[in-house]
């Protein structure tokens, strides 16, 4: 088993500014079209995805040497999930969270890392790279930014509790508070960038956060301990119980992350009476 210490946490810090300094903010807003490309049809990628991913993993090994599953590496070799199976540390990257904002010159992205082993993450940490905000959680640790420990949201009424959720349940939920429909949260459109979006959740400006599709890993283990780490609460509908950093589902699940157990079980029965 590789030799296993936790990482400190401000040196992961440091790696990420590092990262971001010297390969993503030079290439903001200035992109040519050869450094743009599609992994897939609708998904992009560019230079500076993959030159932060290089560099992120060098210097993450540097502090803890242990694998790293990162986004850009998984597409070129989707064997590196099993890792997130393995009892061994790892780290969990994405160099660039908000891929097509970053290609359009629109300022919502982000840098997400985790630490994980057996499942379990450690460790996260989510950098605004361009307002040089750093949130990051260690397990019983809390969650910090700037030297202040943060809180998730308060716990209120279902109605009171405005978050992010995708576009279709957006427009059913404002349709129905549209005609007079009482006891529904309010929703804020989403950033196009998750990584924002989790850092406004551990910080409390967002009450509530609804995520469906295959839950990658990079996209999910960071931010779902910053927010527990917080005070907030977290579970997969239907179920399935806490959300863990494993190799990627089938199937479609359902991540609803909210201020307490209460106002959890609040939002899930009015998404899913919709």
């Amino acid at each position: 088993m590789t030799e296993f210490r936790l990482p400190d946490p401000l040196h992961v810090a440091a790696a990420m500014r590092a990262t971001a300094v010297a390969e993503i903010l030079p290439r903001f807003g200035r992109l040519a079209p050869a450094d743009i490309a599609e992994k897939r049809p609708g998904e992009t990628v560019t230079v500076a995805d993959t030159a932060a991913e290089a560099m992120l993993t060098r210097l993450l090994g540097e502090i803890v040497p242990a694998q790293v599953v990162g986004e850009e590496g998984i597409e070129a070799d989707p064997s590196q999930l099993a890792r997130l199976a393995g009892s061994d540390p790892l780290w969990i990257v994405d160099p660039v969270d908000g891929t097509d904002n970053f290609a359009k010159g629109d300022r919502r992205f982000g840098m997400i890392v985790a630490f994980a082993r057996g499942g379990e993450t450690l460790a996260g940490w989510i950098l605004d790279p361009l307002n040089d905000r750093v949130v990051w959680a260690a397990k019983g640790e809390g969650a910090w930014m700037d030297g202040a420990r943060l809180a998730a949201a308060f716990p209120a009424p279902v109605s009171e509790l405005a978050g992010t959720t995708g576009r279709r349940m957006r427009e059913k939920l404002e349709a129905r508070r549209g005609m007079g429909e009482q006891g529904l949260p309010l929703t804020v459109a989403r950033y196009g960038a998750i990584a924002l979006e989790y850092l406004d959740l551990a910080r409390g400006k967002l009450s509530y956060m609804r995520c469906v599709g295959r839950l990658k890993p990079w996209d999910h283990a960071a931010g779902v301990l910053i927010h527990a780490e917080a005070g907030g609460y977290s579970e997969l509908a239907d179920g399935e119980g806490a959300y863990r950093p494993a190799p990627l589902r089938t199937k479609d699940g359902t991540l609803i992350l909210a201020p307490d157990r209460a106002a959890w079980e609040s939002l899930s029965a009015a998404f899913a009476a919709l």
